[in-house]
């Protein structure tokens, strides 16, 4: 424990991280911040912009910071997203570590688009 955030068991989530995305255009980013259990949640308008924000983040970060996955988005998705995990938000855009967000990030993965995946589990409540 590293005051009062618990470290996240990456083993339980089984949850790989990935290499930069091959996406052309706007996308949201996921990113963590090892060994902590916290999610940023950003945007970029152009794929090659996600390296350079990733860099500038990691300069004022004493944690490594890992992309879980990028996907194809747009401003107000982001903020979409957001404001569904209102309750995570810790600052701005960093989010903790929860189920829901785990959720999202595997149908993410399993190739869901970000907008039906946000409408499926706000339908579920």
């Amino acid at each position: 424990m590293i005051g009062k955030i618990q470290l996240w068991d990456r083993k339980s989530l089984d949850l790989e991280l990935t290499s930069l995305p091959d996406i052309v255009g706007p996308q949201v980013y996921f990113l963590e911040a090892l060994p902590l259990p916290t999610i940023k949640i950003g945007f970029v308008h152009e794929a090659n912009a996600l390296q350079w924000r990733i860099k500038d983040l990691q300069t004022g970060c004493p944690y490594k910071l890992e992309v879980i996955l990028a996907v194809p988005g747009t401003l107000s998705l982001e903020r979409d997203t957001h404001n569904y995990f209102a309750i995570e938000r810790l600052q701005g855009e960093w989010f903790q570590r929860s189920k829901r967000l785990n959720e999202l990030i595997k149908q993410l993965r399993d190739g869901t688009d970000l907008r039906d995946a946000l409408d499926r589990m706000q339908s579920r409540g």
